[in-house]
């Protein structure tokens, strides 16, 4: 086969470092901005970058030319200082992550469930969600250290 053929859809999930409320709303759509130009340097496709004041989800197609972990570092890098340069300077993300792949035929749902990020965090929180997605997708590790005492993620997703 003389040519390469991606088709990578990846979900991927990081929160704010000690899941600090430090996404202010007056730059919330600033930084999802600034990380889309991050990836289309990359020449990665966004389809959808949301979260919250404590996280973010940003949903991709992958090519075969940047690794993600690389890709994440950058994005965690480039836009921290980006967010120090506008004034938040205790601005920072977590070290970990959670990637997760998304068939195709899933990618408008998932679509659609990053966009009502809002919504669903009326109901629960971040370390629910993310208990919550690990194990609608099987990642039974990452769950199962639930069941401490108040109920939150002991360790990151990465």
């Amino acid at each position: 086969m003389a040519h390469s053929c991606i088709e990578l859809y990846i979900h991927i999930i990081f929160s704010t470092k000690d899941r600090k409320q430090s996404i202010p709303q007056s730059h919330e759509s600033r930084l999802h901005g600034y990380i889309q130009g991050i990836l289309k340097k990359r020449n990665i496709p966004v389809i959808r970058i949301n979260g919250m004041h404590d996280h973010i989800h940003i949903l991709l197609k992958l090519n075969s030319i940047v690794p993600l972990g690389t890709l994440i570092k950058e994005i965690k890098s480039y836009s921290t200082a980006w967010m120090k340069k506008e004034g938040f300077l205790q601005f920072a993300w977590q070290i970990g992550y959670g990637a997760f792949s998304c068939s195709i035929n899933h990618v408008d749902a998932l679509t659609n469930y990053i966009d009502n990020q809002k919504e669903h965090h009326k109901k629960f929180n971040f370390s629910e969600e993310v208990m919550r997605l690990c194990q609608k997708w099987q990642v039974k590790w990452a769950y199962e250290e639930q069941t401490n005492e108040n109920n939150s993620v002991n360790n990151e997703i990465s």
